[in-house]
């Protein structure tokens, strides 16, 4: 067992009876395993931004005239899904039986492309008796990128930015790899990133509430194919 996994009680006691020198070993021990892990995890993100770009050069360099292609399309997804990280996210689900009501609501921050651009990405879904209050935005340092709203069954409200979202694909040092036309990198990020929440969160919570994204609707709103993100 190492220093560092020692009940704090025990810790004490070691402590008080322990050589100078040994401690300062001890401390020396422990930074440079420290130092080490960071080196590791820094040298890990530098080879998995690596091969993001040489699977981006693989699928830009096969796309062809047509950005619809099926081949390219599948070789932008392996690299979408090789260039996004998921920094960090968190879940709150709410329920009141009373009022027949529960919600959830999921708010992540992704880093994208070569360059690891930080992006914001909030969805919600409140569920009262069966209709859905759904809420879903995209944004990148407070700058809106993409946006959804539906308030019971009728069709929602979407909303899109493409400016910035050029601005983001720049930003991000995907535009040097993929220049089709931008509502295509809105979609391939927007899936990969609803991919990794479904993976960690459900399609459905504890609640029975669904996840506030369905696959289908980005590409339905940009006119685009649904594809499958691994």
């Amino acid at each position: 067992m190492s220093t560092l996994q020692l009940a704090p009680s025990v810790l004490l006691q070691a402590l008080r009876g322990a050589n100078p020198n040994e401690l300062a070993a001890a401390a020396a021990d422990t930074a440079e395993i420290r130092a080490t892990l960071t080196a590791l995890s820094e040298l890990s993100s530098a080879l998995d931004v690596r091969l993001a770009a040489l699977v981006g050069a693989e699928a830009s360099s096969g796309s062809g005239a047509d950005p619809a292609d099926a081949d390219a399309q599948e070789r932008f997804a392996a690299f979408y899904s090789q260039s996004i990280k998921k920094l960090r996210s968190n879940e709150i689900q709410d329920q009141d039986v009373g009022d027949n009501m529960a919600s959830r609501s999921i708010t992540s921050v992704f880093a994208i492309g070569p360059n690891q651009c930080k992006v914001e990405f909030t969805l919600s879904n409140e569920d009262i008796g069966g209709d859905q209050k759904i809420d879903i935005t995209l944004s990148r340092a407070g700058r809106f990128v993409w946006g959804y709203e539906q308030d019971g069954p009728e069709s929602g409200d979407f909303q899109i930015d493409l400016e910035m979202a050029a601005t983001l694909r720049e930003e991000s040092g995907v535009a040097a790899v993929d220049s089709r036309p931008v509502s295509y990198f809105v979609r391939d990020i927007t899936g990969v990133m609803r991919q990794r929440l479904v993976e960690l969160y459900g399609q459905e919570d504890s609640c029975g509430v669904s996840f506030p994204l369905n696959s289908s609707l980005l590409p339905r709103e940009l006119e685009l194919d649904e594809i499958d993100y691994d």
